[in-house]
């Protein structure tokens, strides 16, 4: 029996890897409260958010740790991957107005480094309200059927670690999954999905959250993850620390060290594109 989504609803997440709703996970006065504390955060400390925390801020914000456990967002991840649910990462996405920033097309699946590919869900949270004058996501329906090749690329204004991007990708079915604050979608992570520039007058402010059932395999390496929903009988995964209060010593450093151990191996460049690491 599902808990979130409706059996049609199942049906065309899993034959287009993505949905045109959208869902609640908190209410726009929660939103805001993260909002307020991103721009109090880079107005004190000059430094910025979606760089400092760029993987798994989850680790280091009770908050955040606990969006990751909303039982809205994890009825809808489970009514597609199962019950026992983990959290493998989260990043934040933000554009200031007018800043020029902007995400290629790409697959998460290339590089996040777990298989198989198609198993992951990527949530987007809308912490602002995010559409096309913002430079909100848009994702192309059914490309999570095929593994893409990206190409480097150099524009410092792409907010992709990777610098990659899926050149001539077909937009004439593309999608957007615009959002209102405390809303999200959710996508098959592997599907072909980008953003535009924020050309309105306020900051875009999103949360990314990727989740993967306990069966999936780490294809790079030993690695770690966070159990939010269920059992896990397989053991593939190492278990992230949960954080006893907001900048815990002990999860700061986790989260730094899974940092640096993601982008030391989660591609290999090569003159004539990107090549992902082999498979497990």
């Amino acid at each position: 029996m599902s808990r979130l989504l409706n059996p049609e609803q199942i049906e065309k997440f899993q034959s287009d890897g993505c949905l045109k709703q959208k869902f609640r996970c908190m209410t726009s006065e929660q939103a805001a409260q993260i909002f307020n504390w991103y721009e109090d955060y880079e107005a004190e400390t000059g430094q910025d958010v979606q760089f400092q925390l760029k993987l798994k801020p989850h680790l280091v914000l009770v908050r955040l740790y606990e969006l990751c456990r909303n039982p809205a967002i994890l009825d809808a991840v489970e009514d597609v991957i199962g019950p026992d649910i983990l959290c493998y990462a989260s990043t934040f996405f933000s554009k200031k107005s007018r800043d020029g920033t902007f995400v290629t097309w790409h697959q998460d699946g290339e590089y996040l480094g777990m298989e198989p590919r198609g198993w992951c869900i990527g949530i987007s949270v809308g912490i602002s309200a995010s559409n096309e004058q913002n430079g909100g996501l848009r994702g192309i329906p059914r490309s999570h059927l095929k593994d893409y090749k990206a190409v480097r690329t150099s524009d410092s204004k792409n907010l992709l670690t990777h610098k990659s991007a899926i050149p001539d990708v077909d937009e004439s079915e593309m999608v957007r999954f615009n959002l209102e604050p405390g809303e999200f979608s959710m996508h098959n992570a592997n599907i072909v999905h980008s953003s535009e520039q924020n050309r309105s007058d306020g900051r875009r402010l999103t949360f990314t959250i990727i989740y993967m059932p306990t069966r999936c395999r780490p294809s790079l390496g030993r690695r770690s993850a966070l159990l939010v929903r269920g059992t896990d009988t397989y053991g593939h995964w190492d278990a992230d620390p949960v954080p006893r209060h907001d900048f815990d010593p002990v999860t700061l450093a986790h989260m730094k060290k899974c940092l640096a151990n993601f982008r030391n191996t989660r591609l290999d460049h090569k003159e004539d594109g990107l090549q992902a690491s082999p498979r497990a």
